[in-house]
């Protein structure tokens, strides 16, 4: 089993967490230009990272390169409605969303079927829907404060407190909506054109 990634960082977390397991090979790579022969893996994962590619049809095609005939990729990434409540919140206290959702819009389970198409057949999408229960305003505060942009000033962390505070008050907790899931696609024989 080969785990790559672009970030050195990460694979040496990887490897220091996975060191007692021999069986992983870990190499720094980059999806654009993967330094492996053609039809080199049976599976290929791409782990809630192909809204990052900044030309996905490149990513793809070198992914069905890889792949050795009937391979499947599996890619994991986030629905439409991920994170739903935290966008509304940030709307509401005038604070520009994070650029990570306008990614996520490039490759999610509704985008990402028919981009993968031209490249694999039997595309198939498992939702796994979730929610996480807020009881403490403080960590949307510190999750906000902790996205790309100006910051949060005084009067938004005000605002997302009582927003929050209320909603914990009604209900016990405050909902936030995690829509992620899996994409999965067997590689076709040759690439054809999306029409």
């Amino acid at each position: 089993m080969t785990l790559t990634d672009l970030s050195p960082g990460m694979l040496a977390e990887a490897e220091l967490q996975l060191q007692a397991a021999p069986e992983f090979e870990f190499l720094r790579a980059d999806l654009n230009h993967l330094g492996f022969l053609k039809g080199s893996f049976d599976a290929v994962i791409a782990n809630h990272m192909l809204y990052h590619m900044p030309n996905l049809s490149v990513a793809l095609a070198e992914v069905h390169r890889v792949l050795a005939p009937g391979g499947i990729l599996i890619a994991a990434t986030n629905g439409p409605d991920h994170l739903r409540q935290l966008r509304q919140l940030q709307a509401a206290i005038g604070t520009l969303p994070s650029p990570r959702s306008h990614v996520e819009a490039a490759f999610n389970l509704v985008t990402g079927p028919p981009q993968m198409e031209g490249y694999f057949r039997r595309v198939t999408v498992k939702r796994h829907p979730e929610e996480l229960r807020v009881t403490d305003s403080k960590a949307v505060v510190a999750y906000l404060a902790s996205l790309p942009g100006p910051g949060l000033s005084d009067a938004q962390v005000a605002e997302v407190g009582r927003r929050v505070d209320h909603q914990i008050e009604l209900h016990g907790y405050w909902r936030v909506q995690v829509e992620a899931g899996v994409i999965r696609a067997h590689r076709r024989a040759r690439i054809r054109p999306v029409l």
